[in-house]
């Protein structure tokens, strides 16, 4: 029998940091996750973090005893750990631990951070709370988290932190935005799963007319070569096209550098 696995409760904290100019540029995402396993034994746990580098990774259990941790460049960076001993009908706590250089951005305005990878997991996860701190002293007049305005809560060590309670992670990770900002540069830009995040600007309307052309102009001629194919089937040309299309429609290839989740849909900044 596999392994049966779940994680509850999942608590993601972001906090920005100086980094190495003393700018408040870099953040320290904290994940606190709680596995309950069952099956066969459970011998190792891991999470894609996105597209940005990281340094000053630690991974420890709940009680604070360091885990062994490996990171790997893929598509995305992925962490993973060990249970020593493997989890076998048990749970046990992990506390993963690591700095996102440049991932805050904007002006003294308004500033944002992106984390499209924090959600996806290919395993259930329940009881979730998304948690933004912000430094000591500072004192933000307006904050967002996923577009709504979040619970502010004051933490022991009386910094302000905003949160979002859900029964589930969601879809589309996680988002933060405050004004005034901490820090004056461009947002830098993230992706998962081939969806584009960040910094790029928006699209003009001129530049949008002529993507609208463009895939109006791609569309006519992909009607033409179907009807085309259509009326002549014994044609080279189509016999040619139908051929790559079936030897090139499974993209199982592409997906097997990416990650162990099994399928492109999960590919992209997927744990378990």
């Amino acid at each position: 029998m596999a392994a049966d696995c779940r994680i509850s409760p999942y608590v993601a904290t972001f906090e920005p940091v100086k980094d190495g100019r003393g700018e408040y540029a870099d953040i320290v995402a904290t994940l606190e996750l709680r596995y309950h396993a069952s099956g066969e034994p459970k011998k190792e746990g891991f999470k894609f973090v996105g597209t940005l580098p990281i340094s000053d990774v630690s991974v420890a259990g709940a009680s604070g005893k360091p885990m062994r941790w490996s990171k790997d460049a893929m598509a995305e960076t992925r962490l993973s750990w060990k249970f020593d001993p493997p989890l076998e009908n048990s749970q046990a706590g992990v506390i993963v631990r690591f700095r996102i250089k440049g991932a805050l951005g904007g002006d003294k305005t308004a500033n944002r951070f992106n984390a499209p990878w924090v959600s996806n997991f290919r395993v259930p996860v329940s009881d979730v709370t998304y948690r933004f701190v912000f430094p000591e002293g500072f004192q933000p007049i307006v904050v967002m988290c996923d577009g709504s305005k979040a619970q502010s809560v004051t933490l022991p060590d009386g910094r302000k932190a905003f949160e979002v309670n859900c029964s589930s992670p969601g879809y589309g990770g996680f988002e933060a935005s405050f004004s005034p900002g901490l820090v004056e540069r461009r947002a830098p830009a993230q992706s998962a799963s081939g969806r584009s995040y960040g910094g790029g600007e928006p699209l003009r309307p001129a530049h949008v007319l002529w993507v609208v052309a463009i895939l109006v102009a791609v569309g006519a001629l992909i009607v033409r070569g179907v009807q085309y194919c259509m009326k002549h089937p014994e044609s080279s040309f189509c016999q040619s096209s139908s051929g790559s299309s079936a030897s090139g429609g499974s993209s199982s290839s592409s997906c097997s550098s990416c990650s162990s989740c099994g399928g492109c849909g999960g590919c992209g900044g997927c744990g378990g």
